[in-house]
């Protein structure tokens, strides 16, 4: 419908004698209207919900997300992220992805900015903010491949690439050194803080290795570049 109304006005301006530096003018102005237009009226809004009950609709301009996880704190695009839900009576929260990635942290970004439309911007300050969902729009945003999903003992669930090449493992048979290309499904178990970390590995081969991981951290790269060294007590899984 756009299209047949830029070719109507068009054709109005050449009946009625218009020269043609206004009909190009015109045609200039519309383009300019029609690629403005779309993005306001077709994407959908971001919704924050605050605690007090109201509810916002607009787009958050704020370009990262910061989070403070149990095992450091890490940054994510808002283009990917999904929803926010802020935790309440020191309660934590959870950030997840547009890809289905749940990180249970605290949003530490103090105030989020969003603009309405026909409307002047509006500052939000964290405190106040329960429910934040993020819609979705085209974004250029840089993802990492991420071959790996990690699963820790606090809920989050993520993909990564994990960067730790070798894994120490004491069992029966003796002390082993197992490559992590070797390794299709780790579960791990850590009783308490201090204590001995068991590890249930199943091999690509078909094969399942049980004993003592000796390897105390696991290094890796999440999707979003974050660069994180987490203590096997933290993780329950990698797969």
């Amino acid at each position: 419908m756009s299209l047949m109304f830029m070719l109507r006005s068009r054709q109005w301006a050449e009946n009625a004698g218009k020269p043609a530096w206004f009909i190009f003018l015109l045609g200039v102005l519309w383009l300019g209207f029609a690629a403005a237009v779309p993005a306001g009226q077709d994407a959908d809004p971001d919704v924050v919900t605050m605690r007090n009950g109201d509810i916002h609709n607009g787009t958050i301009v704020d370009k990262l997300l910061r989070v403070q996880t149990h095992y450091g704190e890490i940054e994510l695009p808002k283009a990917l992220a999904a929803r926010i839900e802020l935790g309440e009576h020191n309660s934590a929260g959870r950030v997840t992805s547009r890809f289905g990635d749940i990180f249970q942290g605290e949003l530490i970004n103090r105030e989020l900015t969003m603009v309405r439309i026909l409307d002047t911007l509006l500052p939000l300050e964290r405190s106040a903010i329960a429910d934040i969902v993020i819609a979705p729009r085209r974004n250029r945003a840089k993802r990492y491949p991420v071959p790996d999903t990690v699963g820790t003992v606090y809920g989050d669930l993520f993909g990564a690439r994990i960067s730790t090449r070798d894994f120490m493992l004491k069992s029966a048979d003796g002390v082993a050194l197992i490559g992590r290309g070797d390794i299709h499904l780790m579960d791990i178990n850590q009783p308490e803080d201090g204590s001995a970390a068991t590890a249930q590995l199943k091999l690509n081969s078909g094969d399942s290795i049980r004993g003592e991981l000796m390897t105390r951290k696991i290094e890796l790269i999440d999707r979003f570049g974050n660069r994180l060294e987490l203590p096997v007590g933290v993780i329950g899984s990698v797969a």
